[in-house]
């Protein structure tokens, strides 16, 4: 797991995933999030670009394809992949 940060920052790149992390989604900080996924993905070829938040759930389409995830569901999913 790594972090990244060039002009705008990724919180973690891991496997094939960029992933970012924030309380809430919202018009002050969407930009910032939303782009440190674009560079990451860019740079590392990254399959997956997430935006891990307190509660929200939806998917963003600006240039790539950017999931919002509740963090909650995003671990349950992590922990099915780990038992297969």
């Amino acid at each position: 797991m790594n972090y990244y940060k060039n002009g705008f920052e990724c919180d973690f790149i891991s496997g094939d995933s960029c992933i970012q992390v924030c309380h809430t989604l919202n018009d002050g900080n969407r930009r910032r999030e939303i782009n440190g996924l674009k560079e990451a993905k860019k740079k590392f070829g990254c399959k997956r670009a997430v935006i891990l938040t307190y509660a929200q759930d939806e998917e963003i389409t600006d240039e790539i394809k950017i999931e919002v995830l509740p963090v909650w569901k995003w671990l349950l999913e992590n922990d099915a992949l780990q038992e297969t």
